[in-house]
């Protein structure tokens, strides 16, 4: 899951998806936090971030597209836990 380190709303938005996907538990261990926009003022911190995904199961990294910090990591733990 993906959201826009600098948009408060888009953080919030992850708990709906958690809820739509509750009933598959074995989901979460799977699913990947990705904070993108890394390198601009944040309206959710890191720690935040960090909290969030680790309370739910979930490991949590950043990312920035307009410099391709990290762009490969996410892709790359997503292929690996699904094999």
């Amino acid at each position: 899951m993906i959201f826009d380190k600098k948009n408060r709303k888009d953080f919030e938005d992850l708990e709906k998806w958690l809820d739509l996907h509750a009933r598959f538990e074995d989901i979460r261990k799977k699913i990947i936090v990705v904070g993108n926009k890394s390198r601009f003022a944040d309206e959710v911190s890191t720690d935040e971030a960090i909290e969030f995904a680790n309370s739910s199961g979930m490991a949590y990294i950043e990312t920035c597209a307009i410099d391709r910090e990290m762009i490969k990591m996410p892709f790359e733990a997503i292929v690996r836990a699904l094999l």
